[in-house]
């Protein structure tokens, strides 16, 4: 796309290299800061391996030792023989600087690599084969992968935690719930919130209320708090089944106490439902809920929406109705099953990018119906174990009058039958089907059994 060279410091990669052969302790250091394929030449990448090979084996790295680990590679004469190794030792001003001169082999690796990601978007822009917002999602996919780039991970001695999760633990003392508050008190004491950087899954079968309860969720984290001190939580809802306006309306049926019938066919609302429904209207567009009804959406996609809305608004929470409609980019061989595989991997790896709580809604398969009581178990969830090992949290929603009429009318069921902050147990919540309206119905967790 130019002429021009693309960012390299050959003086650095040949000092960084030289440190590691004067001052072994160097190798470490620098191990943490590049990688092989952070050199511009590759004899230079080839070397950077051979020294990491040689540390591993706890042989010491020296001219002789690395001179021979090349030959019998048979890469030494290649590469320059003796005079290479030579100017290696002769380019470094000092071995104690051996991490600055790595510092630099990394940052013109992290430009070439800007460039490369550049290219790419550019060539799929003139070749006009994808949609202007995929080209964008996966272009910001490329460059967020480049900033998140880590090498040396995140090792912290032991006294540094003991001090963080004493002062995490005192924190946590005079709250109720440590993670963000669903606004269903039984559900935050059993699971402790909402936790940050967590995938949490909400499953049923198909009209038991796993939307109406995500709703109801969304609303409850933002909502305008009464301490006006307090800053109002934002929530990303992703719905791909549904769209907008019936989102809207349903959080309106069921602020107002509105039949969601009467708001599809509103000629029937009397005069009461009409200032119930105008009052509901004035509640709802104050809360910070931010909706992408898109009807097709890749986790990469939805990934990019959650961080620009992060870095415009600030983001809380985000909530995917539901997962088995995401666009999984299957592989030519890949099944459905490693294709649900994938789509939890990557939403796991966004919940902890983006370092706050996701949840996603799941389908159960048709087990539960041919089993008497209809109870959902955590191994009936559809097409993937990998959700089930992926998740924090696994709710499983279940209303038995559905069912059953007579069968506990009214009352709904949150089995919490996976829970990495907890226990497991039951929440019973007061379902009131002509709003899709979830309320609490008091403290009545019950242990669950698996």
């Amino acid at each position: 796309m130019t002429d021009k060279p693309p960012p390299y410091s050959i003086e650095a990669e040949q000092s960084v290299l030289g440190s590691c052969l004067l001052d072994n302790r160097m190798i470490d250091d620098a191990a943490l800061i590049i990688r092989a394929e952070d050199f511009f030449r590759a004899d230079h990448a080839e070397t950077w391996v051979a020294i990491v090979s040689l540390r591993d084996r706890g042989i010491p790295v020296d001219g002789v030792s690395l001179a021979d680990y090349l030959i019998k590679a048979g890469r030494f004469a290649a590469m320059g023989g003796n005079e290479f190794l030579r100017t290696l030792v002769d380019a470094v001003p000092h071995a104690a600087n051996g991490c600055y001169y790595a510092a630099i082999v990394r940052e013109k690796a992290i430009g070439r690599a800007l460039i490369e990601a550049l290219e790419e978007t550019m060539k799929e822009c003139y070749a006009g084969y994808l949609p202007a917002d995929e080209l964008v999602a996966i272009a910001e996919e490329r460059i967020f992968a480049i900033a998140d780039r880590e090498v040396d991970g995140t090792v912290s001695p032991m006294d540094a935690m003991v001090g963080e999760a004493v002062s995490v633990t005192l924190k946590r003392r005079d709250v109720r719930h440590c993670g963000l508050a669903t606004g269903f008190p039984d559900l935050d004491d059993l699971v402790c919130g909402l936790q940050p950087g967590t995938l949490s899954l909400i499953a049923a079968r198909p009209s038991i209320g796993k939307t109406s309860l995500a709703i109801a969720i969304a609303a409850n984290v933002a909502a305008v708090p009464e301490d006006r001190s307090i800053k109002q939580k934002s929530v990303l809802f992703v719905s791909l089944e549904m769209n907008g306006i019936e989102i809207t309306n349903r959080l309106m049926a069921s602020w107002g106490d509105i039949d969601t019938h009467k708001l599809s066919d509103p000629r029937y609302m009397n005069e009461d439902e009409w200032r119930r429904f105008y009052d509901a209207a004035g509640e709802v567009e104050r809360l910070g809920i931010h909706i992408d009804d898109s009807p097709v959406r890749s986790v990469s996609q939805i990934a990019a929406v959650a961080r620009r809305m992060k870095h415009r608004k600030g983001l809380d929470l985000v909530m995917i109705d539901y997962l088995g409609l995401i666009d999984g980019r299957r592989a030519k061989n890949d099944n459905r099953q490693e294709e649900v595989a994938k789509i939890s991997r990557d939403l796991k790896a966004m919940a902890r990018h983006l370092d706050v709580p996701v949840i996603a809604m799941s389908q159960l398969n048709r087990l539960p119906e041919s089993r008497e009581g209809k109870r959902p178990r955590l191994s009936e969830l559809r097409e993937s174990g990998a959700l089930e090992q992926d998740a924090h949290c696994v709710m499983l929603l279940h209303r038995p009058e559905f069912y059953d009429a007579n069968d506990q009318p009214g009352i709904a069921e949150i089995i919490v039958a996976k829970n990495r902050n907890g226990p497991t147990g039951t929440v019973r919540l007061a379902f009131h089907k002509a709003f899709t309206r979830f309320d609490s119905l008091g403290p009545e967790i019950e242990e669950a059994a698996f």
